[in-house]
C-alpha cells in the first residue's frame, strides 16, 4: 500500500487559553482529561509514525508527556485568540525538521472532537496518501434547512427543500474531526485549505465539537454512547 510508504505526522494543537469553556483542553472528560482522547485514538493508528502536542501551556505539555507524546512549545505569538492553526503546524515542521525528522504528510486532530474514530484517521491517511487531493477535511451529513437572516427574515439556501425532513437532499458540514494535508502544499500556499478538499464522512457522534459549556455538556451525555462503540 502507498500508505505504508508514507511519513505521517499528527499534531494536537492545545493552547492553555480558551474563554468559552476555562481550561477545556484539560477539563475531565468522564474519567480523562480532554486532550488525551486525541491522544489514545492517535497511539493506535499505526499509520501514524509520530505524534506531537504543540502548546503554550505547562499543564497541558505535562499531561501529553505523561501519555508518552512529543511536545512542541509554541511561542505566545502563535497562542493567541486569533493565531492561525497553520502558523502552529509550520512551526512544529520547523522544529521537528530541525531534529532531523521529515514528515510527506500532516494530520491535524483537535482535542475538542474527542469521539474521533480510528478508521476515520486510517481513511484520511489513505485517502492524503493517493496523491488525489493536497487536503482531506472530515464533514457531517445534515438534512438541515440552512440560510441566512436578512431584515430579520429568514431566506434559506434552498428555498424550494421539502418541508419533511425525510424528503431532503442530504447536505455536508465541515466538521473538526481531522483535517489532512501534504506538507509541500502546506509549506507552498500557507494553509490547509483547498480549492479541491477530498473527505472523510463522519457520523454525528464524532463530528461533536466542544465549543462552549453548552457542548461539553453534550458531549459528556454521548460519552457512553462512544465507550460502547468503535474505538
Amino acid at each position: 500500500m502507498l500508505v505504508n510508504k508514507s511519513k505521517f505526522l499528527a499534531v494536537i494543537p492545545a493552547r492553555g487559553g480558551s474563554k468559552t469553556v476555562p481550561r477545556k483542553n484539560i477539563k475531565m472528560l468522564g474519567k480523562l482529561p480532554l486532550l488525551t482522547y486525541s491522544i489514545n485514538v492517535a497511539k493506535d493508528c499505526s499509520f501514524i509514525d509520530h505524534i506531537v502536542v504543540s502548546t503554550d501551556d505547562v499543564e497541558i505539555s505535562a499531561i501529553a508527556k505523561s501519555y508518552g507524546v512529543d511536545v512542541i512549545e509554541r511561542p505566545k505569538k502563535l497562542s493567541a485568540d486569533d493565531s492561525r492553526t497553520e502558523d502552529a503546524l509550520l512551526h512544529a515542521l520547523d522544529y521537528l525538521e530541525d531534529k532531523g525528522m521529515l514528515f510527506e504528510y500532516i494530520l491535524v486532530l483537535e482535542p475538542t472532537t474527542p469521539f474521533r474514530k480510528k478508521s476515520t484517521i486510517k481513511n484520511a491517511c489513505i485517502k492524503i496518501a493517493s496523491n488525489k487531493w493536497p487536503s482531506i477535511l472530515s464533514v457531517c451529513e445534515t438534512t438541515k434547512v440552512i440560510g441566512k437572516i436578512s431584515n430579520e427574515t429568514f431566506l434559506p439556501f434552498f428555498p424550494n427543500a421539502p418541508r419533511r425532513r425525510q424528503e431532503r437532499t442530504s447536505l455536508y458540514e465541515e466538521c473538526g474531526a481531522i483535517y489532512a494535508c501534504s506538507v509541500a502544499y502546506l509549506r507552498q500556499n500557507k494553509t490547509l485549505a483547498s480549492k479541491e478538499w477530498g473527505i472523510v464522512v463522519v457520523d454525528k457522534l464524532e463530528a461533536l465539537d466542544i465549543n462552549d459549556e453548552v457542548d461539553f455538556a453534550m458531549v459528556e451525555g454521548a460519552l457512553k454512547k462512544f465507550n460502547g462503540g468503535e474505538k
